[in-house]
């Protein structure tokens, strides 16, 4: 089911067609991580926000590099900067809210679950991006409530639940290895 190696083909093939594309390269970065190629999404991101400095989603993909390397303050950096850019930005607001919460200082995290759910009032903020700051703070009885919620409103990333790292804390959660098993996913590769 996670074809990895096919994805990074298929974005490849959409870079030799345009690699000027600031979407089509972020894109392409975000398909190496998964692939086992972190050096390689980590030199495209560079390179993406080396044509645009502001090009948020190139932001938050190398963060999720940094994440992957456990460089929390570059990581912390990057998502950083996305807020900046862009204030609303749930997926850079549950970046910083997640890697606060790796770094300990959950204070903090909280702090930016209470700011996701007043965004939620008028942005739509994804469930399962609720869930992986509950995951980071080691919570795992509210990260499983949001990771219900996700399923039952079949958010589009739940594919890839095995094998986000922000769910690591909660691979052997019984809850969570039942999840996986009624997404019909392997089980957890990390």
């Amino acid at each position: 089911m996670l074809r990895f190696p096919e994805a990074v083909e298929q974005a490849e093939a959409a870079q030799q067609i345009d690699p000027l594309s600031l979407a089509i390269n972020t894109t392409l970065a975000s398909r190496y991580r998964p692939a086992g190629r972190t050096e390689d999404a980590m030199r495209l991101d560079q390179r993406t926000l080396e044509m645009d400095p502001n090009f948020v989603p190139a932001h938050i993909s190398l963060a999720a590099v940094y994440e992957d390397q456990q460089a929390w303050p570059q990581a912390l950096d990057e998502y950083k900067k996305a807020v900046t850019l862009s204030p609303n930005n749930s997926a850079a607001l549950v970046g910083v809210g997640y890697v606060l919460a790796r770094v300990g200082q959950k204070e903090d995290a909280r702090k930016i679950i209470v700011q996701l759910t007043e965004l939620s009032k008028k942005h739509y903020v994804s469930s399962l991006e609720m869930a992986s700051i509950f995951a980071g703070l080691d919570d795992a009885t509210p990260a499983m409530l949001w990771l219900e919620k996700a399923y039952q409103q079949r958010e589009s990333q739940m594919p890839f639940l095995s094998s986000d790292g922000h769910f690591d804390s909660l691979h052997q959660d019984l809850r969570f290895q039942n999840l996986v098993k009624r997404l019909n996913l392997p089980s957890p590769s990390r």
